[in-house]
């Protein structure tokens, strides 16, 4: 019988719908190692298990058959699937295009490995997890390890959430009970720090747009704004629902369905519409930035660059 090491007590979910990779994974696992390894051929069954445990590690195949693994991702880290939404990530895929991968990156996940890789490989990518995984840093659109390359001056705030995979391999020994109290603690934290930027992104949204209804700028540029405001708003109520008991929630909508029926008119906004509309913000506590110097309709759909 193998002795006992930290890594024997590390829980690993691999979720892979072809036989012949799960069987490479777990076998490059186990020679590692590792010995509590859970395989799963479905998303519906990864889904069933980040729901019932707290895994250390999930490797998920990107080209699942059965649904889409970006999205599964992106709401496991919103918290919306599993109990534990800072879980290490791997995704593997076939597919190395460029769009693929940037949509990887923007669900959350820690990291990306292309097939076929060595078990060498893996290994890495489970060391960097374990000694160097980046803080988690929120923005509107993304929630998930920092990978911005150099620090900067309007940097979003880090979040040093809990790592099993590294606590386990280190030694420590917890209860579920344990972890489950710190991630209650932790991700509202995040989700505080995800409104504050819905919040910022529509205010200066409406400076734009503001600005550009004084200067007389035509509706056909002013309404492409109009539209990323609507879709901000949009995601900005769904969070706002998603906080049990928000009274902004009916605040956010009602902000949405007026900015829809604006976008819808194609009429843009009159110096009345920027007066309602700087109402409605003010009853959300939303603060419209002061614009400076002239700038491009597009400054405000400029996101973050995480990559």
């Amino acid at each position: 019988m193998k002795p006992t090491t930290p890594k024997s007590n590390v829980k690993i979910v691999v979720a892979d719908d072809e036989a012949f990779m799960r069987e490479i994974v777990v076998n490059a696992l186990t020679s590692g190692g590792y010995r509590e390894i859970r395989s799963v051929a479905k998303l519906g069954l990864l889904q069933e298990v980040v729901d019932s445990l707290y895994p250390d590690l999930l490797i998920l195949n990107g080209d699942m058959t059965d649904g889409d693994s970006v999205d599964f991702v992106r709401r496991l880290r919103l918290f919306r699937i599993g109990r534990n939404p800072f879980v290490p990530i791997i995704m593997t895929a076939w597919n190395a295009e460029q769009a693929f991968v940037r949509k990887v990156v923007d669900s959350g996940a820690d990291v990306l490995v292309a097939k076929p890789f060595a078990a060498g490989q893996l290994f890495a990518r489970i060391d960097f997890l374990t000694t160097a995984r980046p803080p988690f840093v929120v923005t509107s659109s993304y929630i998930g390890p920092d990978r911005r390359k150099s620090a900067r001056a309007d940097e979003y705030p880090h979040f040093d959430v809990p790592n099993t995979l590294k606590e386990r391999i280190g030694g420590r020994e917890f209860q579920p009970e344990d972890l489950g109290a710190r991630i209650a603690k932790m991700f509202p934290l995040l989700m505080q720090q995800r409104r504050q930027c819905h919040e910022q992104e529509i205010g200066s949204q409406y400076a734009v747009i503001a600005k550009a209804t004084r200067e007389g700028r035509p509706v056909k540029e002013i309404s492409t704004v109009i539209a990323a405001a609507a879709d901000a708003a949009t995601r900005y109520a769904g969070e706002m629902a998603a906080a049990q008991g928000n009274a902004k929630a009916e605040q956010a909508n009602a902000l949405v369905k007026w900015l829809r029926n604006i976008a819808a008119a194609g009429n843009g906004l009159s110096g009345d519409d920027c007066a309602s509309m700087e109402k409605m913000l003010d009853g959300l506590g939303i603060v419209v930035p002061a614009l400076g110097a002239p700038a491009g309709l597009e400054d405000a759909n400029a996101s973050v660059a995480i990559g």
